[in-house]
């Protein structure tokens, strides 16, 4: 009888190790998991500011875009008038030595100018849409679509 207290007092220490040995493994789990979810939360944060560094950038070259192609359309109607002044100081200067002939000459070029002018208007007017669109397409490709945070390092893969 002796014995099989000893026994079982020897199995209750054991499963009273046993247990105390599971309790501090599954506190070193509770650790190690609280550790990957800070890290987790702190990189997450990080890719949250650079995804938001990213935006600021993106709005900064659009806002440079806009202002450089106001400056351009600005230039081009200060060109476009002075076209059209000296345009019309040619005419004037060709009424009054060489008569109707000269002036159509003057107005085809004057006209002609124009033509030019609204062909880079439209040319930069499509660069523009084309930069922007190019600017939403690439802010998709940066993006992960798993965690919808910044790619740090993407890659571009190429088929054959």
């Amino acid at each position: 009888a002796e014995t099989a207290a000893a026994e079982a007092a020897a199995a209750g220490a054991a499963a009273k190790s046993q247990l105390a040995d599971n309790i501090i493994k599954s506190d070193l789990r509770a650790k190690e998991d609280s550790a990957k979810l800070a890290a987790a939360l702190s990189q997450n944060a990080t890719v949250q500011a650079e995804l938001r560094n990213a935006q600021r950038i993106l709005a900064q070259q659009a806002e440079s875009a806009a202002a450089a192609e106001a400056a351009r359309a600005k230039s081009q109607e200060q060109l476009v008038r002075k076209l059209q002044e000296e345009a019309s100081a040619r005419l004037r200067q060709a009424e009054a030595s060489t008569g109707a002939r000269v002036e159509e000459e003057v107005t085809v070029r004057v006209r002609a100018r124009e033509v030019q002018f609204v062909e880079r208007q439209q040319q930069v007017s499509s660069a523009l849409s084309e930069l922007a669109s190019s600017e939403e397409a690439m802010e998709a490709g940066l993006t992960c679509l798993k965690c919808m945070g910044l790619l740090r390092q993407p890659v571009l893969l190429v088929p054959c």
